[in-house]
């Protein structure tokens, strides 16, 4: 594991001595578990390496794994260790391969997004650790955004909040009402064609995915943009494909994967 803990030492031990414990108590079956792991150049190629081991502790049943290329974030581009997602998506088919041969079921599909993001909606916001209200979850600790935020909004008009709402945010109780007038206008700009989204026959799965990464030049496309006919491809060989992948692609339950 790259995550340190508080000590500095490496964490992935401790993380899977406690999915152990959780896995093996029986009165915890209905808590839903999940393993993200961040891809970039630097681990790769240690992917296999890891689903064997998952697999290895007979967690296929139970936990769901799935992956996320690194993308630039804050102050951070990290443009020396990401990958482009043609790369990723490329390799990702690869993954989900050896995946369902080991017995996962990697979420294959995707499905419909209400919602791009908590910027673009007026009654969503990030709490920073500090008790800060912000609109992107990338503001609470990159400095430069509480001052130079999207558009060059000044701080108060990024949370959303009018002159009389933000001065309430310290007062005990009071939850402020959003002023609409202050979210980004990311579906205006979409329909005018200022980006390509409003061209991509994937706009009604991903929205558009990060307003944030297309304004600063970066283009945060979904990885099923670019292997969604090998995913196809994949899902017939999934045993038992959850109810959910299957309500994505719009069929009931009653209905078999391999009518696709």
């Amino acid at each position: 594991s790259r995550r340190g803990g508080k000590n500095g030492k490496p964490s992935f031990d401790t993380v899977v001595s406690n999915l152990e414990s959780i896995i093996n108590d029986s009165s915890l079956d209905n808590l839903h578990l999940a393993i993200r792991c961040n891809i970039d150049s630097r681990n790769i190629a240690r992917v296999p390496e890891l689903i064997s081991f998952l697999s290895s502790m007979n967690w296929q049943k139970r936990v769901e794994l799935y992956f996320v290329p690194v993308h630039s974030w804050g102050n951070q581009t990290n443009t020396d260790i990401r990958l482009s997602i043609e790369e990723f998506a490329g390799q990702e088919i690869l993954w989900f391969e050896q995946m369902i041969g080991a017995g996962f079921t990697p979420s294959l599909l995707p499905g419909k997004k209400a919602g791009v993001c908590r910027v673009v909606s007026s009654d969503k916001v990030v709490v920073g650790h500090n008790g800060e209200i912000h609109r992107c979850t990338e503001s609470p600790l990159t400095k430069n955004f509480w001052e130079y935020d999207l558009k060059s909004m000044t701080r108060k008009e990024v949370v959303g909040l009018n002159q009389s709402q933000f001065d309430k945010l310290g007062q005990v109780g009071e939850l402020p009402l959003f002023d609409k007038k202050n979210t980004w206008p990311w579906v205006e700009a979409v329909e005018r064609g200022q980006y390509p989204c409003s061209e991509c026959e994937f706009l009604p799965c991903c929205g558009g995915a990060c307003p944030l990464a297309w304004m600063n030049g970066d283009m945060p496309c979904p990885s099923y943009k670019f292997n969604l006919k090998q995913r196809l491809e994949l899902f017939p060989r999934i045993n038992e494909p959850s109810n959910n992948q299957i309500q994505r692609i719009g069929f009931k339950q009653k209905y078999s994967p391999l009518g696709l």
